[in-house]
């Protein structure tokens, strides 16, 4: 008796307090799954998600990089024109090219590239400049251009942006290195090579120039993975 004294208030409060919480609303704390996820599982899952994608994007914005680099070269070259045709200075610099070609190759061997590689991925570039620089003093000379008011230096504004773009070509080319054993890297390099193609203002043959030795890339990082 004296037991039942004690339960049974217990049980009626119990069964009260049940019925307070429905009304309000409330779910009671024993309807709650049991094995709800808690906050660092669900960040975990969200961390695995994002560091996927990243990986998966890694290829295309490597490329994206490479291109946009090669690209701003290319921009330059209307200025380094200007600058030779005021001076009235050949377009081609055996000495100085094969100099340039030689650091560059120095250089990305230095961070693991392949020699060749290196070596043709600029040669190409360098030619590109030229197609671009030989295509504006035809132009000029056809039109009879007088020298161009206040053209930029070469020695001190244009070439240092070049070595400083080359620099920066040789990491974004080591960069494509690494990622070009992918599974998508054929895929999306034909389509950065269309969007870059598209969006040119040069020639043909001078985008073809310069782009020509990305497919190498491929080949590099296949021969590698073997």
């Amino acid at each position: 008796m004296i037991s039942q004294f004690f339960h049974e208030p217990i049980r009626r409060n119990r069964v009260w307090g049940l019925v307070l919480l429905a009304s309000a609303g409330c779910t009671p704390a024993t309807d709650l799954p049991e094995s709800a996820p808690s906050p660092i599982a669900v960040t975990s899952r969200v961390d695995d998600v994002t560091e996927t994608t990243a990986k998966a994007n890694a290829p295309t914005e490597s490329l994206t990089e490479l291109l946009s680099l090669v690209r701003e070269r290319l921009e330059l070259m209307p200025q380094v024109a200007q600058a030779k045709w005021n001076r009235k200075s050949p377009i081609t610099d055996p000495d100085r090219e094969a100099t340039s070609l030689d650091a560059l190759q120095a250089k990305g061997v230095q961070l693991g590239l392949p020699a060749e590689l290196v070596r043709e991925f600029f040669q190409a570039q360098m030619t590109a400049a030229k197609l671009i620089q030989e295509e504006l003093m035809t132009d000029w000379m056809a039109n009879q251009q007088p020298p161009f008011p206040n053209p930029p230096d070469l020695a001190n504004e244009i070439r240092p942006k070049i070595d400083q773009l080359n620099e920066q070509l040789l990491v974004a080319l080591l960069k494509c290195c690494q990622q070009a054993s992918t599974p998508t890297w054929k895929s999306d390099l034909i389509r950065e090579k269309e969007t870059f193609t598209a969006g040119s203002r040069w020639q043909e043959a001078v985008v073809r120039t310069a782009l020509e030795p990305l497919t190498q890339i491929a080949t590099t990082a296949l021969g590698r993975s073997k």
